[in-house]
């Protein structure tokens, strides 16, 4: 999740920083409102 970060504050579209990672996109909204530790 730290690597997907470090690429969408650098600029590039959340929606494909995540394709590229595998990481789907409720995973990871559901993360950033600290939901999960």
């Amino acid at each position: 999740m730290e690597v997907a970060e470090q690429w969408i504050k650098k600029g590039y579209p959340i929606t494909k920083v995540l394709e590229i990672l595998e990481i789907n996109r409720s995973t990871y909204y559901y993360q950033q409102n600290g939901k999960v530790p």
